[in-house]
């Protein structure tokens, strides 16, 4: 919509001024959108003269309880799906999560986007959690 374009210039705006070095990609659960978004970072980034940002996008590792904290109170400006109850919907299960979080890796990976894991990784059972994503 008009925001999203709106917010689009304004990281065009900032691009071209040659001072970002880093560009940080939220984590959602459009991946077509993230796909597309991506493409058109891509063009603009590769059409900059001088040294290139580097691209860092977060995701969260799925867990029950997290999932139950965004069905109850998504965080502002993030995507998590329109019907949480619809099958394979992000916040309907950890697997439907997990698919979705392996697909935005994916995408990530595509585009040369280094991973950001967000999620609490205090544990050794967290930190196994968070490699088997990553594989």
């Amino acid at each position: 919509g008009a925001g999203r374009e709106e917010e689009w210039e304004r990281m065009v705006r900032k691009l071209r001024s040659g001072v970002v070095s880093e560009v940080w990609i939220s984590f959602g659960a459009d991946v077509a959108s993230l796909r597309v978004g991506l493409e058109r970072l891509k063009q603009e980034i590769e059409g900059m003269p001088g040294p290139k940002p580097r691209l860092f996008g977060s995701v969260f590792v799925p867990c029950k309880a997290w999932i139950a904290k965004m069905r109850f109170r998504c965080w502002n400006g993030t995507f998590l799906g329109a019907d949480k109850d619809a099958p394979g919907a992000y916040l309907s299960s950890v697997e439907a999560a997990a698919a979705i979080t392996r697909e935005t890796l994916d995408v990530n990976a595509a585009f040369a986007v280094e991973t950001v894991i967000e999620s609490s990784v205090r544990t050794e059972r967290e930190m196994e959690q968070a490699l088997e994503m990553l594989r």
